[in-house]
């Protein structure tokens, strides 16, 4: 899709399974999916990486991501791209409290997205988007948000193609 960008946050290590914890993934869901995505869709990915990443320990992690949340603690990325020559974004995020993991919104506080076509993609272990979609768009004024797609982390490899038709899809129809 031209003019499209595909902007993630993932976090590889221990992940949640309805079964325990699932076997530790040297990629998290999001990074493979924004990786298929932008293949198939021509685009460039970028990923949101704090400058202290997150325990790769399941229940590590859990507390210093709702340490972050609670406190409202915008953590330090390591780099950042400025989405301002791309007209779509794709972003990609797993769901983290009901809500989108703090760097997220640490990314999109130093950005303008006014006037963008944003198609939010969550990944979750059962509670759908969550607040995510009411509080991104809080902290993306004058975004214009199309239909995004929430899915299950738990076996997201066998939707791929899923998503990157709804995504095809919400795009031709803006």
């Amino acid at each position: 899709m031209p003019n499209s960008a595909v902007i993630y946050f993932s976090h590889a290590g221990e992940t949640y399974s309805k079964t325990g914890l699932a076997p530790y993934l040297p990629q998290g869901n999001g990074e493979r999916l924004s990786r298929y995505v932008a293949s198939k869709i021509d685009a460039p990915y970028f990923r949101i990486i704090p400058a202290k990443e997150y325990s790769r320990n399941y229940e590590e992690c859990l507390k210093e991501a709702k340490r972050d949340k609670d406190n409202e603690i915008f953590p330090e990325l390591l780099y950042d791209m400025d989405p301002i020559d791309f007209k779509n974004i794709i972003l990609i995020y797993p769901n983290w409290f009901n809500s989108c993991p703090m760097p997220v919104f640490t990314y999109l506080a130093n950005h303008s997205f006014e006037g963008k076509y944003v198609v939010p993609i969550c990944t979750h272990g059962g509670s759908g988007f969550g607040n995510s979609i009411e509080e991104l768009k809080t902290a993306m004024p004058g975004a214009i948000f199309l239909e995004g797609k929430e899915i299950l982390g738990e076996g997201i490899d066998e939707h791929f193609d899923e998503i990157v038709a709804h995504i095809k899809r919400v795009l031709s129809e803006k």
